[in-house]
């Protein structure tokens, strides 16, 4: 008689401690071997997010959509566009790749062309479109350019509309500036007078080098930059050339108030002729 064999005993399965019957270990995978690949997912993020700043930089360059007061202007600012459109395809084509190449070598140069390539045919397109808008819109307010102009408005450039023109008075402004109405010889309540000027003699206050264009001005050394503009205006009314047709008396002396003024409403020119004087003011 044939004997039967016994049957297999199953073996028994790996414990959790990582050992079978025999002892031997079984590895199981650990946190550090999956350590690499989420380093790999962070620097893949991180390049995903260059990109993004790239192209974020890239598209915010200046595709001005500002209001074209006739067909010169839209025709400027429509070729202005393009431009612009055709200078951020090339520099989004240039950088995209090289921030890539930084970010992930070889994969991240791959998607960085991509993007590049992408952004070098969008924004040029992106510029052509907003630059026919603009010359369009040009074409379509020449005809209020015209009449506005034929009316004797001027354009205003921040409001971007047309408006009345206003001369400048500078009787308006010195009025407007003192208080006073603009006509006679007592307007304004005497500004340069709480400065030393008026009647009374300049005096140098604060001991400054010079005193040519304070004594021109009729203030003291220390006057406030409110008091020097006020001057200012109250004398330039007096030898204004509107006033003194043909005087070339009064048109010398208003060039002279003029330069002192601006010297003196600079807080760094005026600094520098305080301690320097009128030598070296030209510079």
């Amino acid at each position: 008689m044939e004997q039967t064999k016994p049957p297999a005993t199953a073996q028994p399965a790996p414990k959790a401690d990582g050992k079978g019957t025999g002892g031997a270990a079984v590895t199981e995978p650990a946190a550090a071997d999956l350590q690499p690949q989420r380093e790999m997912s962070e620097a893949e993020l991180k390049q995903q997010k260059q990109l993004e700043s790239v192209a974020s930089s890239v598209t915010s360059m200046v595709f001005p959509t500002h209001r074209p007061r006739d067909i010169g202007y839209g025709l400027k600012s429509g070729l202005y566009n393009v431009g612009s459109g055709f200078c951020a395809g090339a520099t989004a084509l240039v950088t995209a790749p090289v921030i890539g190449a930084r970010q992930g070598g070889a994969k991240g140069f791959a998607q960085g062309l991509g993007a590049g390539l992408l952004m070098s045919v969008a924004l040029p397109l992106a510029g052509v479109a907003n630059g026919a808008r603009q010359i369009g819109r040009g074409i379509a307010n020449t005809f209020e350019s015209v009449e506005a102009r034929s009316s004797g408005k001027v354009w205003d450039p921040i409001k971007e509309v047309w408006i009345d023109y206003v001369p400048y008075n500078l009787n308006d402004e010195h009025a407007a500036l003192c208080g006073g109405t603009g006509k006679g010889k007592g307007e304004g309540g005497g500004g340069a007078s709480s400065g030393g000027g008026g009647g009374d003699a300049v005096r140098n206050v604060r001991g400054v080098k010079d005193m040519h264009h304070y004594e021109l001005l009729k203030v003291s050394s220390d006057a406030t930059a409110g008091e020097i503009k006020k001057a200012y205006y109250k004398e330039a009314r007096s030898c204004h050339p509107d006033r003194n047709p043909g005087d070339a008396d009064a048109h010398t002396k208003f060039q002279a108030l003029g330069e002192s003024y601006r010297v003196l409403s600079s807080d760094q020119l005026r600094a520098y002729y305080d301690k320097y004087g009128l030598d070296k003011d030209s510079k």
